[in-house]
């Protein structure tokens, strides 16, 4: 007898994504806690004058801008984990910067914060970054450093169309 799924309807009401699973690349390299001892100090120590959360350990820098927050308000933080889960990340694996507490004389050092992956959840990309011509929900290579421009995590987060770009660019990034 098939087994009938047709009450997860009345459960799950958001949109759901199914992500193969393949082995982390990242693990077999080291372990986490070999990358956590090391590698953190590495970046604090490499970029101190920059204040971040995570601990970059798949070197994904996530920049946003949210004045009046040391980092993102709850509503977006929850929305970040979403997105970041549905391409097995969490926040221990990025470094979250927001835009709102850097000066221009700190924006050098941003932009040799070690990282090998940028996803920019910011209204206008700063100058000092010199990434001209980018396009919003397109991935791009800048300086060696794959980028991707988006709106801001509360705007993603409350339109569906900008959800499915989002997405559509990650599963590319990811190789999902």
């Amino acid at each position: 007898m098939p087994k009938d799924y047709s009450f997860l309807a009345n459960l799950i009401n958001e949109d759901v994504y199914y992500i193969q699973s393949e082995p982390d690349k990242f693990s077999q390299e080291k372990s986490a806690t070999d990358l956590a001892n090391s590698e953190e100090v590495n970046t604090k120590d490499e970029v101190k004058n920059i204040d971040f959360t995570g601990q970059n350990l798949k070197k994904i820098l996530v920049l946003v801008d949210e004045q009046h927050q040391q980092f993102l308000n709850p509503a977006d933080e929850a929305f970040l984990k979403k997105v970041l889960q549905a391409v097995k990340v969490d926040l221990n694996d990025i470094a979250l910067i927001n835009m709102a507490g850097i000066t221009r004389e700190k924006m050098n050092d941003l932009k040799i914060f070690p990282h090998e992956l940028r996803l920019c959840f910011i209204e206008k990309m700063p100058d000092a970054l010199q990434e001209q011509g980018l396009n919003r929900y397109q991935n791009a290579l800048h300086q060696g450093k794959k980028v991707l421009w988006c709106d801001p995590l509360g705007s993603i987060s409350d339109n569906r169309e900008m959800k499915v770009k989002l997405w559509q660019q990650l599963k590319l990034l990811f190789n999902k």
